[in-house]
């Protein structure tokens, strides 16, 4: 079950006053363990330029870094702050995404025709990435070597509705 996250508290507001009137007004940098990079963007203003944890990790308390970043704008919406996504590098455990300019748009399947359809897209907040490792593993059916190698080591979408119908159908055979 996951649990909300708590209202900013008075002792939040004040942290959040002091703390982002401090930054420096030509891109203070603000790093929030578990969240991120914000910088001051203006007067007024925060944007958050790096998230840490690209993938949908959840906290002890279910709670993933978008949860965590969302508080984070209702905090500044407390004081009068607006908090906005300029996100400029997307990283995780895997490292930073590799998403190479010239593969954006690039689309793939699976060549064990399992379903799965791969995307070379740009990187988005809420958008999940699976990086296609050295053995050419498909992200869905495990199969190795079923992957196209253009893809080797690049960070895909996986549109698994494919394999999800596959495995649904099986089932009810």
């Amino acid at each position: 079950m996951a649990v909300s996250m708590p209202n900013p508290n008075e002792e939040d507001v004040e942290w959040a006053y002091y703390l982002w009137n401090s930054l420096s007004r030509d891109g203070g940098k603000w790093i929030l363990p578990g969240v991120g990079v914000y910088r001051r963007t203006g007067d007024k203003k925060l944007s958050l330029t790096e998230i840490h944890f690209a993938k949908p990790n959840k906290n002890e308390f279910e709670q993933s870094v978008f949860d965590r970043h969302h508080w984070i704008m209702v905090l500044a919406d407390n004081i009068g702050w607006t908090i906005d996504e300029a996100v400029e590098l997307a990283k995780d455990e895997d490292g930073q995404l590799n998403i190479p300019d010239e593969m954006i748009g690039h689309v793939s399947i699976c060549n064990a025709r399992c379903g799965a359809i791969l995307r070379v897209e740009e990187p988005v907040p809420s958008e999940i990435y699976e990086l296609i490792d050295e053995e050419l593993r498909c992200p869905c059916c495990q199969q190795e070597q079923v992957i196209e190698p253009a893809l080797k080591g690049i960070h895909v979408i996986v549109d698994d509705r494919g394999w999800q119908l596959k495995k649904q159908r099986q089932e009810e055979e």
